[in-house]
């Protein structure tokens, strides 16, 4: 009996040491990350110093002086760490904006009757599109994104695709339009398909980046039918793209901001809270 006492109280001895060195070692480390996560702040890279603050968090809950030190860090991180992004989100809709101001003279607009209205490229603007055979790319007026009709005169083709082709001859098509899409229908004799940007985004980026476009096809279940463009119809299916994709990055990035100064006004309500405590 007193054997088994004097092990219990030997182990009891043992593990409080053990205790007593993680501790250490743990107050330690914590030490440490304190140093680094300060250093993170000076240097601004806030998303590390917010990630190590999380790991005191999480890892060392036992470690209380150094959490409290957390909770008086975190929000002045997140502080500078917003207006970091809110300064990106102000260069992103400069960008957008100059962009915008180039392109807005570049575009027509084609007021909505019984449908939506669009922009087209002025250039290209074809005002009897509605009685040819033809591809035209434009711009929806009202969410500003980018789509592309392709339209032939006669029978029934069964329109699946538009194919672009540059001056350099590359060539890149668009993904097809789905068998029995109400985007897909027939108008006193001709049919016509709009394609939407989720099936003529990236060809429109690729326009972009091809620059002048010699020719169209509308790939259909019969074969296609090739469309000859002249003048500024070989740019416009890059000039709408980039006219779309700037309204697109505008609304984007005043969203973000938006975003970011609720962050920022939580994160001041934080810090001064803490202060007048």
């Amino acid at each position: 009996m007193y054997n088994a006492i004097k092990y219990l109280a030997i182990a009891a001895v043992a593990a409080s040491a053990l205790a007593s060195c993680s501790g250490d070692e743990d107050k330690e480390r914590v030490e440490g990350l304190l140093v680094e996560i300060n250093q993170s702040l000076e240097a601004g890279d806030y998303a590390n110093a917010l990630a190590l603050m999380d790991t005191i968090d999480q890892r060392y809950p036992s470690q209380i002086e150094a959490r409290r030190q957390v909770t008086a860090l975190r929000p002045k991180g997140i502080e500078k760490e917003t207006l970091a992004m809110m300064a990106a989100a102000d260069s992103a809709i400069a960008f957008a904006q100059a962009d915008l101001q180039g392109l807005e003279p570049k575009m027509k607009h084609i007021p909505g009757d019984e449908l939506e209205g669009y922009y087209v490229a002025a250039d290209a603007y074809n005002p009897s599109f509605i009685n040819t055979t033809g591809v035209e790319a434009r711009v929806n007026d009202a969410d500003f994104t980018y789509y592309i009709v392709a339209q032939t005169i006669g029978r029934r083709q069964g329109i699946t695709a538009v194919e672009l082709k540059s001056a350099a001859g590359a060539t890149a098509q668009s993904d097809a339009i789905p068998a029995g899409s109400e985007r897909r229908f027939e108008i006193e004799g001709s049919e016509s398909a709009v394609f939407i940007p989720e099936e003529v985004d990236r060809l429109g980026e690729w326009a972009q980046a091809a620059g002048q476009i010699a020719s169209a096809r509308i790939v259909t279940a019969k074969g296609g039918v090739d469309v000859k463009l002249k003048g500024g119809q070989q740019s416009g299916f890059a000039t709408a793209w980039q006219y779309a994709d700037a309204r697109r990055r505008l609304y984007d990035a005043t969203n973000r901001r938006a975003m970011l100064e609720r962050r920022l006004q939580i994160a001041r309500d934080q810090i001064a809270n803490s202060i007048s405590n």
